[in-house]
């Protein structure tokens, strides 16, 4: 296991990398998505958005870290002092959200669009966790733990037994909630299967962390509540669309001679 790439006399981390690719990996996706469903009058509107919403994440992520961890809003805590991922996604998820509104675009549609490219960018975002030793596991039996290298965080941590490596579980349910919206589920109903399968997931994978995650409430870790926040979100979309308060636009494909898709699936 390497953390970075040593290169002069600077370090290329891995999880910067494995986020590039994720990024990368999700506006494929994404562009494919809109050529799929003709979303064109749109496209550069919301490109604008998801820019917008990815970097108010980044910034979001490492602010509600601090908040969590009772640090000094600084410079070197903003910049070094870690970062949430669901701090990212509801700072990221308001942002997008006015960004469209503002913008006059479905908002529905959209979220169904975006929701499987979400999971696959923050797939690979854990895998990097992984390979930078952070979001570690409890002390896990011998075949299921992983012995992280010297000086990563698990190891200045927990020393070296095995942990459980909750960031590829993690990276493998997300991969699973991609295949699953993309292949299984009905276009409408993919915000759903996320929001209720990553907060089920993580709320489960909470329980084998032994990582530092903050304090928020009592009885629960900040992401297991949250990840209640979520199961909510999604019975709640489940409920809109199935009684009508949610109205998605399944846009039409991308040749004329095709068919409208009438379950959404690809």
């Amino acid at each position: 296991m390497y953390p970075s790439i040593p290169i002069g006399n600077s370090e290329l981390w891995f999880y910067n990398i494995l986020m590039g690719i994720g990024l990368l990996a999700a506006l494929l996706y994404l562009n494919r998505q809109i050529k799929l469903r003709r979303y064109y009058r749109h496209e550069r509107a919301l490109m604008l958005c998801i820019a917008a919403a990815t970097l108010s994440g980044l910034v979001g992520g490492h602010l509600v870290e601090q908040l969590l961890q009772h640090r000094p809003l600084n410079l070197e805590t903003m910049l070094y002092g870690g970062s949430t991922y669901l701090g990212g996604l509801l700072v990221g998820s308001l942002v997008l959200i006015l960004g469209i509104q503002c913008t006059h675009q479905p908002l529905a549609t959209l979220l169904c669009m975006l929701a499987p490219a979400v999971a696959l960018a923050h797939a690979f975002g854990r895998i990097g966790c992984f390979l930078g030793g952070c979001c570690y596991g409890a002390p896990a039996p011998g075949w299921l733990g992983v012995v992280y290298p010297v000086g990563s965080d698990a190891y200045v941590h927990c020393g070296a037994q095995p942990l459980y490596p909750t960031q590829l579980f993690e990276a493998a349910l997300n991969f699973l909630l991609f295949w699953m919206m993309v292949r299984w589920t009905s276009f409408q109903f993919r915000p759903t299967v996320y929001f209720m399968g990553y907060g089920i997931g993580r709320f489960l994978v909470e329980f084998l962390r032994a990582d530092a995650r903050g304090e928020l409430l009592p009885g629960l870790s900040p992401s297991q509540w949250f990840s209640l926040l979520l199961i909510l979100v999604g019975l709640i979309w489940w409920r809109g669309v199935t009684r009508g308060w949610i109205k998605v636009v399944e846009v039409l494909p991308s040749t004329a001679t095709q068919s409208p898709p009438t379950d959404g699936k690809e």
